[in-house]
């Protein structure tokens, strides 16, 4: 409450030192007006310095202004911290949750609904409900489509997300894809412990895991299984030791996978280019498998392992980078943490590598993490059960893409906007204070004008001999207005660059205790830096407003000057 004092003591203290002062300035340039300058700057100066009405005038300009200014400021900050606040907490201009009909892909039908790029972004939002990640947000995205969209400030990270997007996206190999009805793997078992495990295929739709049959302790072998509701993608390949030995021993052995094969309607076909030729293609399922070993052979893949007890020996088909690059909260970072344990969109455990620590994630302010959408969704492998899907619009474009996206079959289920919730904030009390601030303001800047304009149109009135005499004696009319039109520059210019300058002092001291929202957010920093636009209508209305009083004040003078000479005029 004494914080909102500042404006108006801090104001009237400095209007009253000031108005003292200028009588003292113009009385030091006497000198100098008396040598150059002519009679119309002469005349203004001295008229000044010697009436009490030029500093009756500055003191209420003065205050006025200075209540204005702080007004003025005072909102304009409030306005644009609601917009602040509000954008984070939505993620963007505009997020609908959507639901994309069966067997098609929201970023695919982002695509065709916005070539561009710049005004839609899929995202696949996930919040965790487990102990011990409860609130964990992630949000899978396309990084370059995101970083056009999202309500990004430049100080949330380090980088520009544009730079943090390419880090986002890394180039990785391609999926294996598995389509038809078959699957087939040739196997040349060098050593394999206990004989009689079994191989499985997992993949991402239908029936899963595929299981191949078993594998012989030595020799070379082709296991055939089904496929149902593929296309689907190949998740690993899976040897488990034998049924009535399931968590004994662990498995061990050294094979060379020399066909992956899929069956369609051209009958046995590789499944995808340069599966089998690169150990790269593959990796261990379990990151503490130092005895894995994966290289490339003349005839295949050659793979050692030796699983733990309880486990099986996985190969997994690498179609995205280990630990996945993501940008993560710094509220859940540690320093020095370069690799963290996130949740997947299915929900399990997910190794992330630490792109970036970010003050503030559009949408998960303090416990969001960005990963990249597409790899997102192979490590979930397909599975979105818990996903809220959403899309995410720049500021103007609903009104294009909500159109294209119900035309695809696309439902949206519900709109947030960062102007519903600014408005919201709007509605609070402090926002309705600043309002009411801003009119009373306004008002005493208005009545503080008037009251120049009656005390200057008054002051005419006793001067007009004065002028009279002095046009009788030969001093031009136009010298005459120049000298009315100096000293109420002088009087009406300063008291409003005073109170205008003591309007921003006090913003300053006094605007960080003022309250903006009932309870403070914690992120993102509130900014006290104002608008331009609002301080120009400020600026734009002190000017026309001492203009208006220069013309009145100006205009009774002279006609003021013209009667006196006509009435003093022999018949």
């Amino acid at each position: 409450v004494l914080g909102l004092l500042v404006p108006g003591l801090l104001g009237l203290t400095i209007a009253v030192i000031a108005s003292r002062l200028l009588p003292l300035a113009c009385r030091a340039a006497f000198a100098r007006t008396g040598r150059r300058g002519g009679i119309g700057l002469f005349l203004a100066i001295r008229h000044v310095a010697r009436r009490p009405g030029g500093v009756r005038t500055t003191i209420v300009l003065a205050t006025a202004f200075a209540l204005a200014t702080f007004a003025v400021t005072a909102w304009s900050v409030g306005h644009d911290n609601e917009q602040l606040v509000a954008a984070p907490q939505v993620g963007a201009p505009t997020v609908l949750t959507v639901t994309v009909p069966a067997g098609q892909d929201l970023g695919t039908i982002v695509t065709r609904a916005d070539p561009s790029g710049r005004m839609a972004a899929a995202v696949d939002r996930y919040v965790s409900l487990a102990s011990g990640t409860a609130g964990l947000t992630t949000l899978a995205v396309d990084p370059q489509r995101f970083a056009r969209v999202a309500a990004w400030q430049p100080g949330f990270t380090s980088e520009p997300f544009t730079t943090l997007a390419r880090k986002l996206d890394p180039s990785a190999p391609p999926p294996v894809v598995l389509t038809g009805d078959a699957v087939r793997v040739t196997i040349d078992v060098h050593a394999l412990t206990p004989a009689g495990s079994g191989l499985a295929a997992d993949v991402t739709a239908g029936a899963s895991p595929v299981s191949l049959g078993t594998l012989p302790a030595h020799g070379t072998v082709t296991r055939t299984g089904q496929l149902v509701g593929c296309p689907c993608m190949l998740v690993d390949l899976d040897v488990s030791p034998p049924p009535g030995q399931l968590g004994g021993s662990p498995v061990t052995g050294s094979v060379t996978i020399t066909r992956l094969e899929v069956h369609g309607s051209r009958g046995w076909v590789p499944a995808g280019t340069g599966v089998l030729s690169s150990g790269a293609r593959w990796r261990p399922g379990h990151a503490d498998d130092p005895p894995d070993r994966i290289q490339a052979a003349s005839g295949g893949v050659d793979w050692r392992f030796s699983s733990r007890p309880h486990q099986d020996a996985v190969l997994v088909s690498v179609n995205r980078p280990y630990p996945l690059p993501a940008v993560i909260s710094s509220a859940m970072l540690t320093g020095g943490q370069h690799v963290v344990s996130g949740v997947g969109l299915d929900g399990s455990s997910l190794d992330l590598q630490v792109v970036s620590g970010a003050a503030v994630v559009p949408g998960a302010a303090q416990n969001g993490v960005i990963v990249d959408r597409r790899y997102a969704e192979f490590a979930a492998g397909s599975n979105f059960s818990l996903v809220s899907q959403q899309v995410w619009l720049a500021a103007g474009a609903q009104g294009v893409i909500g159109p294209r996206l119900r035309a695809a079959g696309v439902q949206v289920i519900s709109v947030g906007s960062t102007a519903a919730i600014a408005a919201r904030y709007a509605r609070q009390g402090p926002a309705l204070a600043s309002v009411l601030f801003l009119a009373d303001a306004a008002a005493a800047a208005l009545l503080a004008a008037g009251a120049a304009i009656l005390g200057l149109y008054l002051s005419a009135r006793r001067r007009r001999y004065e002028y009279a005499a002095l046009s009788a004696s030969g001093v031009p009319r136009r010298t005459l207005r120049q000298a009315v039109l100096t000293e109420l520059a002088l009087v009406l210019g300063f008291g409003s660059i005073v109170g205008i300058a003591a309007g921003f002092a006090a913003a300053a001291l006094a605007l960080r205790s003022v309250p903006e929202f009932i309870s403070t957010p914690s992120v993102p920093p509130l900014s006290y830096v104002p608008s331009a636009g609002p301080l120009a209508v400020l600026l734009s209305g002190a000017v026309g407003l001492l203009i208006i009083a220069a013309v009145a004040a100006s205009v009774t003078l002279i006609r003021g000057v013209k009667l006196e000479q006509l009435r003093e005029a022999p018949e």
